[in-house]
């Protein structure tokens, strides 16, 4: 048995009684959240023996408002997904929730020098491109310049990255 209160804290009313066996304890221990690669908390629950790896703002928000409607997401309105709040999250369509990762700046698609692996940025693009319209400067000799592949570069000058700049 578990509960879910609206802070977005996950309880266990189990308690291990030996190697693989539980029993039911009358006082709720906290369960501890991992944290996966896109910074949800999830805790592991137990249904007919099996491990279940559940989102903590899944719980919360189906232990409050119901079970997620047809092609809706779990939102976080703050942009947080370790805030999971019960007045923290909605249900919302993925088209919005789309728009939240980019207003909050944590979309998936980080642009620019936002991008983890990125080798320019918004500075050298400019130069970059000024170098190729301004005085005839070839990819190969922005690219030794600026230390990025010929791909790349050629990606750059041709607006088909970095169009935001």
């Amino acid at each position: 048995m578990y509960k879910v209160d609206s802070l977005g804290s996950v309880y266990s009313y189990r308690k291990p009684y030996g190697p693989g066996r539980w029993i039911e304890s009358e006082t709720p221990k906290k369960l501890r959240p991992c944290i996966d690669k896109n910074g949800q908390p999830r805790v592991i629950l137990m249904k007919d023996g099996k491990r279940k790896n559940m989102c903590v703002s899944y719980l919360v928000i189906s232990t409050f408002l119901g079970d997620r409607p047809d092609g809706m997401f779990v939102c976080h309105n703050n942009g947080i997904p370790g805030d999971n709040r019960i007045g923290n999250l909605r249900y919302d369509t993925p088209l919005n929730n789309s728009a939240d990762r980019k207003n909050h700046n944590t979309s998936f698609g980080a642009k620019g020098e936002n991008h983890g692996i990125a080798k320019l940025n918004d500075q050298k693009v400019k130069l970059a491109r000024l170098l190729f319209t301004q005085f005839g400067w070839g990819n190969k000799k922005i690219c030794s310049l600026l230390g990025v592949s010929a791909g790349a570069m050629y990606a750059v000058l041709k607006n088909i990255t970095w169009k935001h700049i």
